[in-house]
């Protein structure tokens, strides 16, 4: 199993609130890390990796400015939660369920 870095946090808009979301960086593009599993040993597993899909053959910016896209398209919270991707955002989404990945506990 990998292990991962939270890289950072974002603020979006969640259906109709705000909240903030994790934000984390794997196989060189930021994903969202919104919901984790955390076990006794203190590694945090995120459930779900989200990251906007793009065209193939268009390699996305490392970055986390990427994620901006989701201020403009604003996720619903099903969406945030494991097993469940609406039809609509399938074609613009990158959803990695349960990825081989875990986030160290800072304890």
């Amino acid at each position: 199993m990998e292990e991962i870095e939270v890289a950072g946090t974002v603020i979006l808009p969640i259906g109709a609130n705000v909240m903030q979301v994790d934000y984390v960086i794997w196989q060189n593009r930021a994903w969202l890390a919104p919901v984790y599993l955390e076990a006794p040993n203190g590694q945090r597993r995120p459930l779900r990796l989200i990251a906007p899909r793009f065209a193939p053959g268009f390699v996305p910016p490392a970055g986390a400015d990427v994620l901006n896209i989701f201020q403009r398209m604003p996720l619903s919270m099903a969406t945030l939660e494991q097993g469940f991707i609406p039809d609509d955002m399938m074609p613009i989404l990158h959803i990695v369920e349960n990825p081989n990945v875990f986030v160290r506990s800072a304890n």
